[in-house]
């Protein structure tokens, strides 16, 4: 039997994409792949390579379940893609050569810099003429975009038509980074490195592959209360609008919904308590991460009814995206299943939410002393977290005076209170502090 399979489009966007990698000469693809093969294998970053793998085919499954390589592909985008900033990256401005303005002003009125280059200027709608075809224009003549697309209408298949490119100059910077060598002669900075680069990519897949939804009308549900549980969580995310995944298959025994709990609004922390509740008096095992949600797959549950709200999906059958600014690579790539039959739609854009100014406010609001150091340590910021996630002492290890920590796992209550010389019921206070705080400010903290 033939597998159905999705060729999704991924929308590689920026001026890291547009300018720096589409530029790269011979010499510098030679060197960005030399260093992907070193950094690919790099011992710091295999953890996340199995990681990335294994959650790319526990939500979207299809052929990163079937074959790992394929989630092994999307592996090194990521780590060429952060690369190619570390080492060439730049920062860019631009200017349109025909109004000599680097500005222009948006549908609300707001002057704003010009930051792509576009096939024409926001600011004065001009194109250049890069071959002039059967008409009266010279090359790199600057014409009005409107007046140059009505020109196609009176030319026939024996006219040649006029070509255009774009007016905007682009005008390279200072690199980002001035001493690339800090990093990747740095195994711990080289891991912190690539490993933003490594989780963004990934969130970036789960969110161009989603299915578009309309419609959302009352429901009335009964089956297995394992089962129950998991439509009434799902249907509280998507009324809240939160991003998550969830396959229907469960994962050595357990039904998992991956989404940024601790992003989560205040709204949902409520209703997940009292749906753990309603799990444990019906003895369904539950448990939860930072980012996951896990439901005990239960053979004998009992039978119960529920009314959700419930979304019908619309079904696309076709997935060619494009992007009319032509400012936008795609990486095509067969990898991704059907949901139900249903093609999962890639999004046009990524939303990201970026919380590092709210986590300040937390952590300014927070007792000075340990419990801001307990929130670094949970945050993975700062000065105490690079001390505390330095790497494990190997077991064999009798040099006392060389600098270990506890890893970059997830931080334990011992291992915490160990390295701040505290008892461990004092990091579970700091830890309830933390949590009262961050509800204020509208986080759900881990439960």
């Amino acid at each position: 039997m033939t597998i159905l399979r999705q060729m999704p489009t991924l929308h590689l966007r920026g001026s890291l994409v547009n300018q720096t990698m589409k530029n790269l000469t011979p010499k510098e693809k030679e060197t960005v792949e030399q260093l992907l093969i070193k950094i690919t294998k790099h011992p710091n970053l295999t953890p996340h390579r199995n990681e990335f793998a294994k959650t790319l085919s526990h939500t979207i499954r299809g052929d990163y379940n079937d074959n790992l390589k394929a989630a092994d592909q999307e592996f090194q985008i990521s780590i060429f893609r952060g690369i190619v900033e570390l080492l060439y990256h730049r920062k860019y401005s631009y200017k349109c050569n025909s109004c000599q303005s680097s500005t222009y002003i948006t549908q609300r009125g707001k002057p704003t810099p010009i930051n792509r280059q576009t096939d024409h200027c926001p600011n004065c709608n001009k194109i250049e003429v890069e071959n002039t075809g059967d008409t009266d224009w010279k090359i790199g003549e600057f014409v009005d975009r409107d007046e140059f697309q009505a020109s196609y209408a009176n030319f026939t298949d024996l006219d040649k038509s006029p070509k255009s490119k774009s007016p905007i100059l682009v005008i390279p910077g200072e690199k980002k980074y001035s001493d690339p060598q800090k990093i990747l002669g740095d195994d711990i900075q080289l891991q912190r490195f690539f490993k933003e680069f490594i989780w963004n990519y990934h969130r970036q897949i789960l969110n161009e592959n989603k299915r578009k939804k309309h419609k959302q009308k009352p429901t009335e549900i009964k089956g297995p209360a394992d089962l129950v549980i998991i439509e009434e969580i799902i249907a509280t995310i998507e009324k809240l609008k939160i991003e998550y995944l969830f396959d229907n298959t469960p994962i050595k025994g357990w039904y998992v919904i991956t989404m940024p709990i601790l992003k989560s609004p205040p709204e949902f922390s409520i209703s997940l308590q009292e749906m753990i509740g309603k799990s444990k008096n019906l003895n369904i095992e539950t448990k939860i991460t930072n980012s996951q949600i896990s439901i005990r797959s239960t053979i004998n549950a009992p039978i119960i009814k529920a009314i959700i709200s419930k979304p019908e999906y619309v079904k696309f059958q076709d997935n060619n995206v494009s992007d009319d600014d032509g400012n936008t690579d795609a990486v095509n790539q067969i990898s991704h299943a059907l949901i139900g039959g249903v093609t999962m739609y890639p999004e046009h854009h990524v939303t990201v939410i970026d919380g590092q100014d709210q986590l300040n406010e937390v952590r300014k609001s927070l007792p000075i002393g340990n419990c801001q150091k307990v929130f670094d340590i949970y945050s993975q910021k700062g000065e105490i977290y690079y001390k505390f996630s330095l790497p494990k002492a190997p077991k064999d290890s009798i040099n006392e005076n060389e600098p270990y920590g506890y890893g970059d796992g997830e931080p334990k209550i011992s291992h915490i209170a160990k390295f701040l010389d505290i008892q461990p019921r004092a990091v579970k206070k700091y830890r309830e502090t933390i949590k009262l705080v961050m509800m204020a400010f509208g986080f759900t903290p881990d439960q």
